[in-house]
C-alpha cells in the first residue's frame, strides 16, 4: 500500500502558527517601519505608502522566494511530517509576501488615511514610541557619479 497521510499531525499546525507568525511580523514590521519614515519625513500617507513598499520590495520578495523554495524541498522528502512541515509554510509565505503585503496592508494604510499615525485618546497612557532619524548621507567622493562639478 503506498503510504499517504491521513491525518495532520498534532503538532504540526501549533508549530507552523509559531514559525508564520514571527516570519509575517517580521515582514510587516519591516514594511511599515518603511512607510512610517517616508510619512515622518513629510510625505502624505498615499506617498508615503508607495514609497515605503517600495523600499521593502526587493528584500521581502527575495527573501519569500528563498523560504518557499526551502519549503518546497522538505515536501519532496518520503516522511509525512516533512511533507506537511514543506506545504504548510511554503504556501502559507507565498500567500503572506503577496496578497497580504501587496493588497491587504496597502488597503488597509489608504483606508484609515492619516488616521494612521495618531493613538486614540484612551491609549494616551502609552509611552511614545520613536526610533531616531536617519543619520545624513556622507558626502560624496570626489569624481563620484553623483557629484555634479559646475
Amino acid at each position: 500500500m503506498h503510504p499517504r497521510a491521513r491525518a495532520i499531525e498534532s503538532w504540526i499546525p501549533l508549530f507552523l502558527f509559531v514559525i508564520l507568525f514571527g516570519v509575517s511580523m517580521d515582514y510587516h514590521m519591516f514594511v511599515v517601519s518603511r512607510i512610517r519614515a517616508a510619512h515622518e519625513a513629510g510625505l502624505a500617507t498615499a506617498w508615503a505608502l508607495s514609497a515605503g513598499i517600495r523600499a521593502a520590495a526587493g528584500v521581502v520578495t527575495s527573501t519569500a522566494a528563498i523560504m518557499v523554495a526551502v519549503f518546497a524541498v522538505f515536501a519532496t522528502l518520503s516522511m509525512q511530517d516533512f511533507k506537511q512541515l514543506g506545504v504548510g509554510p511554503a504556501i502559507a509565505i507565498l500567500l503572506d509576501a503577496t496578497l497580504i503585503r501587496v493588497v491587504l496592508l496597502p488597503s488597509a494604510i489608504t483606508l484609515l488615511g492619516e488616521r494612521n499615525w495618531y493613538l486614540p485618546r484612551w491609549l494616551a497612557w502609552l509611552p511614545g514610541l520613536s526610533y531616531p532619524a536617519r543619520p545624513e548621507t556622507p558626502p560624496a567622493r570626489v569624481g563620484s557619479p553623483s557629484v555634479r562639478l559646475p
